[in-house]
């Protein structure tokens, strides 16, 4: 579930730092619908990294050295994958569906019909 929350804020927020993205997820209130900690945020953050489904890239707007991420082609693929895993009709409703709903605008909402 971490992968894809991560995944859809850097669709969202596109040269984020992990920083960021975790005060987002702390702000929108995901750790009532996942159970996360700061490690294994930036556990599953580097994981994604070394995956190649993320990329650090250089923000040279400031003098602190920063990790600022972007989502790769690889990445967009897994968050599709993810989309379509979570957010796929069931015989029931469960929470998994509602993290992937986060990001519906994300994702071509017709594959999701399609299962």
């Amino acid at each position: 579930m971490i992968p894809l929350l991560i995944l859809g804020l850097l669709k969202q927020n596109p040269g984020s730092h992990g920083y960021e993205l975790l005060s987002l997820m702390e702000e929108r209130h995901y750790k009532y619908i996942v159970n996360f900690t700061k490690g294994s945020f930036y556990y599953n953050l580097q994981q994604l990294e070394e995956k190649k489904y993320i990329e650090k890239v250089n923000q040279s707007e400031s003098t602190r050295e920063t990790n600022n991420y972007i989502i790769t082609e690889s990445g967009n693929r897994e968050f599709e994958k993810l989309m379509f895993k979570y957010g796929s009709k069931t015989d029931y409703i469960n929470l998994s569906f509602y993290i992937a709903m986060l990001f519906g605008n994300e994702y071509n909402e017709n594959e999701l019909k399609k299962s």
